[in-house]
């Protein structure tokens, strides 16, 4: 553990507080006329829909406010919720603001929060207006927006400039002045691939004065084998991928040729539509091959039970549930698991609908829901995919075998083996595969699996609320993926380019990637969202297109810098007068590390690597990966890989189900038992003791800082430190941080040149990448703790 004067350092100059600012204070602004999607309607999904919404079985009084007629008619009690143009005889408002707690609405225990005054106000300026209702907006399809008239009119790159300034002018804010160079650069390369640009890439770029440098960066960045490991680490997330079943057995499956078709579909550029196609329905298109069946993997990813006193029906239907669930999510932004029970209580989905959807996918051709202790490593039906297309991982693992037999490593080696035995063998990948004579399907009272209505029968289909079903779309994958990508289709645009968005940005032009319904948050920015869904659909669904326009905007290149004024118009920088600075995800911060310490191993594709964790992890409960559960076995005893598969990129860490990578964890990454669109970001003290003291980590601190001292250009203490500093924050050596880091640099020397036994000691465990002993051990040891001091800087483990 360093000793209290680093931690001091540490502290002084590397914590940083997120600050979690949840209520948003707009700034005083022209009254505007209520709208009802953005003002009116979230407050009575909130408050009202419960008791009087969607879902017949808990509807009360008589009406729904869901619906303008049945608001504005008769309830039970004879009054009218709403009289349109007249607030004083709305029996609604009287409810609201009634003292008479028998009366007052929402009632108490109901656990809603009286409206504000303020709210109130809205709702009686509302019926004041005349009540009128609209179609939830993310219901009705985008439409190109007119681009807005700006005041500022030499700030913008791009139109989406024109949208967003035309909000700030609105709110009195102003654009920020552009980033840093530095700060732009390692902004973009971490957001476009997910690793730090090099002193090199930083200097290249401080030196192109021409006017399409940044342009070109942006290119050169899209065009990296990189690009394709990030943007496939949110949907590792979404498509709950993993390396293991779940539940109690948890054997080992081959999911890894999945997670690579999804890497290559994104660096070769693959439409959206095609690449929606090929996940649901690859095996149904005309050009089928095994490549677009092995796309179908991803309606496989669910956790799958092996255990022998499971029910086939049961897990049929969980499966079947679990696939539904996760395309409304993905796809569509819906919340459609809560309407398997009964009819949704916020939004227009009735429970006959989501079995629409779940009879798509709940009877694959051979599928056998529970197989009784069986350890294989794919269930039907899967594709068995030939070696030949393997042959760089065959390379691999032969080195990979060759290293960790060097090392004594006979787990790793075992293990290695077995992989290239089933190389060899042909991989068997878990896709789908339509059934000929599928089964009738009907919806399930309370979702249970053992009580199918049988007066309900279900065909099918689509979300008929959202879209309604063409009769020429064929009754069954293909015919839903073309129902999703229908022009007309007013989702599944406008939540991938919102997910693109989130990446780009840290935050959504909807808040809420997983719900799109009346729970959701309203747009920020509406006509932004529409002018960029359907500029994205016009394009072909070119999603590198989408990426290379918004962070060539003026908008994303702005400083990150916090001013008095915005605090007070926008302390949550909902209007992006600013951009945000953000925490680096679970990969990136390890990632990172590992690259700028030059330990990175850049080889793309293959079996999961088994990087460093702490020892018995896997062994902690019965269900673990183990020894005599099958030809295809992993040890239950966590045995790290040995040399080069060490240092992967975190995209390919084996990930169990039930006992995750533990640093991924720590940095909010999912379990992946079920689908996740959003990931939270915490501060916890956790997360220090990871980057400080991992073997992973100081490991990647002990090699770079055997990298500066091995630079002969680097001929003195300011110059390394300078270099240390570049290569983790992208940034210049301030006078602070040089004066600092030298007390500290001169502290550790004195106490490893007092002990050089500690100093061994420390270099020795310090990883598996060999240290030359040779060198001087004390100096080694004082510039490691000067590297894992600055790799855990604020402005390390931040993008600004």
């Amino acid at each position: 553990m360093p000793p209290l004067a680093v931690l001091q350092i540490f502290r002084a100059g590397s914590l940083f507080v997120v600050a979690g600012i949840l209520a948003f204070s707009a700034p005083a602004v022209a009254k505007e006329a209520v709208d009802f999607n953005r003002d009116i309607r979230p407050l009575l999904s909130d408050r009202c829909f419960h008791c009087h919404g969607p879902d017949s079985e808990s509807r009360e009084g008589g009406f729904r406010f869901d619906m303008r007629d049945s608001a504005i008619g008769e309830a039970d009690s004879g009054q009218r919720p709403i009289t349109p143009t007249d607030p004083a005889t709305s029996e609604m408002l009287r409810r609201l603001v009634t003292e008479d707690a028998a009366e007052r609405m929402p009632p108490e225990g109901s656990n809603k929060e009286r409206l504000t005054d303020q709210q109130i106000q809205m709702i009686r300026d509302w019926i004041a207006q005349g009540a009128p209702y609209e179609k939830h907006w993310a219901f009705i399809p985008p439409r190109r927006s007119a681009i807005p008239d700006v005041k500022q009119t030499d700030w913008p790159q791009t139109s989406i400039d024109r949208f967003l300034l035309a909000s700030m002018e609105q709110r009195g804010l102003s654009p920020s002045a552009p980033a840093e160079r530095a700060m732009l650069l390692r902004r973009v390369s971490f957001d476009l691939t997910g690793l730090p640009p090099t002193p090199e890439d930083l200097q290249a770029f401080q030196a192109d004065q021409s006017p399409d440098a940044y342009q070109k960066v942006v290119d050169r960045l899209l065009q990296s084998p990189q690009f394709g490991e990030k943007m496939a680490s949110t949907w590792l997330d979404a498509a709950r991928y993993a390396d293991t079943n779940g539940y109690l057995q948890n054997g080992y499956r081959v999911s890894w040729p999945w997670r690579d078709w999804l890497v290559q579909s994104w660096n070769q550029n693959l439409s959206y539509d095609r690449f929606v196609t090929e996940l649901l329905a690859g095996d149904l298109v005309d050009d089928a091959t095994d490549a677009t069946r092995l796309a179908t993997c991803f309606l496989r990813m669910h956790m799958i039970t092996s255990e022998g006193g499971s029910l086939d029906e049961e897990f049929r239907v969980e499966y079947a549930a679990d696939r539904a669930e996760t395309v409304g999510t993905v796809f569509m932004g819906l919340t459609m698991n809560c309407c398997r029970c009964h009819d949704h209580k916020f939004d227009p989905f009735p429970q006959q609908e989501y079995y629409q959807l779940f009879a798509l996918f709940a009877d694959p051709q051979g599928e056998d829901p529970v197989k009784d202790h069986s350890r294989d490593p794919a269930f039907v039906p899967f594709v068995k995919l030939d070696q030949t297309n393997y042959a760089g991982e065959a390379a691999r693992l032969g080195q990979c075998v060759r290293e960790a037999s060097q090392r004594n490593n006979e787990n790793a080696a075992a293990r290695l083996t077995l992989q290239k035995d089933m190389l060899t063998s042909g991989l068997p990948v878990m896709v789908m595969k339509e059934n000929p004579a599928p089964r009738q399907n009907f919806v399930l009272q309370r979702g249970a699996y053992q009580n199918p209505d049988k007066n309900r029968p279900v065909q099918p289909g689509g979300v008929d609320a959202v879209l309604q079903w063409k009769d020429e779309l064929p009754r069954n994958r293909l015919g839903f993926a073309q129902w999703l990508t229908d022009p007309e289709h007013p989702l599944t645009a406008r939540v991938e380019v919102n997910r693109i968005w989130t990446t780009l940005f840290g935050r959504g032009l909807v808040d809420t990637q997983e719900d799109f319904g009346q729970q959701g948050s309203y747009p920020t920015h509406p006509e932004l969202l529409d002018y960029l869904a359907v500029e994205f659909r016009e394009s072909g669904w070119d999603r590198k297109a989408l990426m290379r326009r918004i962070v060539l905007s003026a908008a994303y290149q702005q400083s990150s810098q916090i001013t008095p004024r915005h605090r007070e118009l926008d302390p949550t920088n909902r209007w992006l007068a600013r951009v945000e600075r953000r925490r680096l995800s679970a990969e990136a911060i390890r990632d990172q590390a590992l690259f700028v310490s030059g330990l990175l191993n850049a080889q793309l594709g293959g079996f999961a690597a088994m990087p460093y964790q702490p020892s018995k992890l896997w062994i902690e409960g019965a269900n673990s990966p183990g020894y005599g559960r099958g030809k295809y076995v992993l040890t239950s005893i966590y045995e790290p890989s040995s040399s080069s598969e060490l240092y992967r990129r975190s995209i390919y860490t084996f990930w169990n189900r039930n006992a995750p990578p533990p640093q991924m964890v720590i940095f909010d990454a999912p379990g992946r038992s079920f689908s996740s669109v959003s990931r939270t970001v915490t501060n916890t003290p956790l997360q220090a003791l990871v980057t400080m003291n991992d073997t992973q980590f100081f490991e990647a601190a002990r090699v770079l800082a055997e990298r500066v001292l091995a630079d002969e250009d680097l001929t003195d203490d300011r110059a390394k430190l300078a270099n240390i500093m570049r290569r983790c924050t992208g940034r210049l050596l301030t006078a602070e941080n040089e004066a600092m880091l030298l007390d500290a640099l001169n502290t550790w020397r004195k106490q490893y040149q007092a002990e050089p036994q500690r100093a061994e000691r420390l270099l020795a465990a310090a990883g598996q990448h060999p240290h030359d002993p040779k060198g001087n051990a004390s100096e080694c040891a004082a510039w490691t703790m000067i590297a894992t001091t600055v790799l855990n800087f604020d402005a390390t483990l931040v993008v600004n």
